[in-house]
């Protein structure tokens, strides 16, 4: 596949990823001189074929820096959907940090920032992400020890009313039958796990909360019940209190996060920036910078330079997890889940 040329345009320079129907390539925009992603389906059933294309659409709508940008979308003369995006260099939040760590407090903050920034921006638009996961939060790197936060995959998106003039056109792709529950379990909301359909911005704020718990505490919301029981407890219980698995987060933060995580989502905030308004207030103005690039905390993570690129087999039970350019850095094992590249 190296060396193709995609719709007159796009050239293909080397694999990234695979797995299941998706397959993702290092291309280059030749008409514009530019390196991008180009994210391929094969043998694609019509659902994620309307799926790639619902991503293109949503995810087009939205301009901001901490959404990952998505430039074009076709199918080829034989029949293969694609879609390129802006190429990113780093890993996803997942690969990155989590397994099992506890992030500082002011590095789990500044990305926490970054990611309800762009979901705002999505909810500004009446769009709800539904995914919001650690492998979908890419930590594009900007320098050696810095990176800025991307929101990837808006294949699950949820168009709540006007998009200025493209609702239509994006409401009219089909995202699934009826009653099928879109998303990631431990990271859905209770409203997602009990089958609703009328979703609002409150279902990601509850996503992103579960994210920012997991990244103070090392372990998500009823870690360790047994399933099916845990996605009961998460459908209808109040989950633990952030402080019984992180007491060393101050009280009041670990309250505002309590509050984003409420089972009702009328006592949630209403979006996204509601809730980054309720987490300035314990911790201060100074210590959520919302410059856009984050420092790397040091000692919570390591770089290397002038490894050869190479890509897992892609996210496992998720085709759309897909990340960027990745390379796991080496003080990581890798696991297939990401990483970084020269």
């Amino acid at each position: 596949m190296s060396g193709a040329l995609l719709a007159q345009r796009y050239a293909i320079r080397a694999p990234l990823a695979s797995g299941g129907f998706a397959r993702l390539y290092q291309g280059e925009d030749i008409k514009l001189g530019r390196p991008v992603a180009i994210k391929l389906l094969d043998g694609a059933t019509e659902e994620a074929r309307h799926r790639l294309e619902r991503e293109a659409r949503v995810t087009g709508s939205i301009n901001h820096p901490n959404v990952c940008a998505v430039t074009d979308v076709g199918v080829l003369a034989d029949g293969t959907p694609f879609l390129v995006m802006e190429l990113l260099v780093g890993e996803t939040l997942a690969a990155r940090f989590l397994r099992g760590r506890v992030l500082p407090i002011s590095l789990a903050m500044e990305v926490i920032v970054q990611v309800l920034a762009g979901l705002d921006a999505a909810h500004g638009l009446a769009i709800v992400h539904r995914d919001v996961k650690p492998s979908n939060i890419f930590l594009a790197q900007t320098g050696e020890d810095s990176f800025v936060v991307k929101l990837l995959d808006f294949g699950s998106a949820q168009v709540a009313g006007l998009l200025a003039g493209q609702s239509a056109s994006i409401d009219s792709v089909p995202l699934t039958r009826t009653g099928f529950v879109i998303g990631t379990a431990e990271y859905m909301s209770p409203e997602q796990l009990r089958g609703v359909r009328d979703f609002d911005a409150r279902t990601d704020v509850y996503s992103a909360a579960v994210v920012l718990y997991e990244m103070l505490a090392g372990v998500r919301p009823f870690e360790g019940y047994a399933m099916p029981g845990r996605l009961n407890s998460i459908a209808y219980q109040k989950a633990p209190s952030l402080l019984t698995v992180a007491p060393h987060v101050p009280a009041p933060l670990a309250r505002v996060i309590d509050g984003a995580l409420a089972t009702e989502r009328e006592r949630r905030p209403g979006r996204a920036a509601d809730f980054l308004a309720q987490l300035r207030a314990p911790v201060g103005p100074s210590a959520l910078t919302g410059t856009g690039e984050t420092r790397i905390v040091s000692g919570a993570t390591t770089t290397t330079q002038g490894r050869p690129p190479s890509a897992p087999a892609g996210a496992q039970g998720n085709d759309w997890d897909l990340a960027t350019i990745q390379n796991p850095p080496p003080s990581f094992e890798d696991d297939g889940s990401g990483g970084r590249n020269r």
